[in-house]
C-alpha cells in the first residue's frame, strides 16, 4: 500500500543535516589532533602527552566524537526506513522495471560483500523506473558519486586503529588522526550528495502519485 514518503523524507533530511555537520566537525577535530601531535616525538607514547593535550583531545572526543557516533546509527535507521518506504511505494504504484522488493532493498545494506554494490544497484533501478514513468532523464551520477564516497569513507574508517592500542606511539596516533580526518571529510561530502538524492527521488515519487 502506498504511503506518502514526504514525512519520512523530512525527518531523514533533518537527521542527515545534523549528522553531516558532525562529520565535518569530526574531520576538523581529527586534523587538529594530527597538527597538535606534530609537536611531540614520533616515538613518544600516549603517556608522554601533556595534561593540556590530553584534556583537549578528551573534550573533543566527548563533545564531537560520541554524539557523531550516536547520530550516525540513528540516521542509518531512518535511512533504511526511507529506503523500505520508497521501494514499497514503487511496487504499490506498479512502476515498470526491475525494482527490488522492500525487504531485499534493506537486506542489501546488511549482507557482507553484497552490501558493497547492491544498495547502489537497487536505488539506481528505482531511479530509472521513476524517471521513465515521468519521462525525464535519469541522473545517476549523483547516486554513483554518493555511494563511492560513502564506501571510501567506510573503508578508510576500517583501517584506523584505536587510541588505546597496545604499543601505540605518537606517530601511529597521528596516522589514525589523519585517516579519520580524510574519512570524515569524505563522509561529509557523501552526506551532501545523498541529501540531493533523497530529495530528488522522494519528490519524483510524490509527483508520480499525483499524476
Amino acid at each position: 500500500m502506498y504511503q506518502d514518503p514526504s514525512g519520512a523524507k523530512k525527518r531523514l533530511l533533518a537527521l542527515m543535516l545534523i549528522t553531516t555537520l558532525f562529520a565535518f566537525a569530526f574531520s576538523i577535530s581529527s586534523f587538529y589532533e594530527w597538527y597538535v601531535l606534530a609537536d611531540y616525538d614520533p616515538r613518544a607514547t600516549p603517556e608522554d602527552l601533556s595534561n593540556d593535550t590530553m584534556q583537549t583531545l578528551g573534550l573533543l572526543s566527548l563533545v564531537i566524537v560520541m554524539p557523531r557516533m550516536l547520530l550516525f546509527i540513528v540516521t542509518a535507521v531512518f535511512f533504511l526506513i526511507w529506503v523500505y518506504r520508497m521501494h514499497e511505494n514503487a511496487h504499490a504504484l506498479q512502476l515498470d522495471g526491475n525494482i527490488s522488493s522492500p525487504g531485499w532493498a534493506i537486506s542489501a545494506y546488511i549482507i557482507p560483500f553484497i552490501n558493497f554494490f547492491m544498495p547502489l544497484v537497487s536505488l539506481v533501478q528505482l531511479a530509472k523506473s521513476q524517471a521513465a514513468q515521468l519521462n525525464v532523464q535519469t541522473k545517476n551520477v549523483w547516486l554513483v558519486s554518493w555511494w563511492l564516497l560513502f564506501l571510501f569513507s567506510m573503508l578508510m574508517a576500517a583501517t584506523r586503529g584505536f587510541f588505546s592500542e597496545e604499543g601505540a606511539t605518537v606517530e601511529t596516533l597521528r596516522n589514525d588522526a589523519l585517516t579519520t580526518g580524510v574519512s570524515e571529510f569524505t563522509l561529509f561530502l557523501s552526506g551532501c550528495l545523498v541529501w540531493m538524492v533523497i530529495s530528488r527521488l522522494t519528490n519524483q515519487q510524490v509527483e508520480i502519485k499525483e499524476e
